[in-house]
């Protein structure tokens, strides 16, 4: 009797069960991950916007001190 030949149905379901748990993983993380760098990118803009108004507001206030004797 020949020596009994193991076929790769078991390890291509083993394969096939860490890929699918893999894909489970990714699409569970997936959205939380592009939550957290659209709030990222949210807070990065609002810095921006609160730096530039004070500028703008310090430029106001210069010029309003600059031209005072014309009001």
């Amino acid at each position: 009797m020949a020596p009994y030949k193991r076929s790769a149905g078991a390890a291509a379901g083993v394969s096939f069960s860490l890929v699918m748990l893999g894909f489970m993983f990714v699409f569970t993380v997936l959205p939380f991950l592009v939550l957290f760098g659209v709030g990222l990118y949210m807070y990065i803009q609002y810095r921006k916007m609160r730096e530039e108004k004070e500028y703008v507001m310090q430029l106001q206030q210069n010029y309003l001190l600059a031209h005072k004797a014309k009001f």
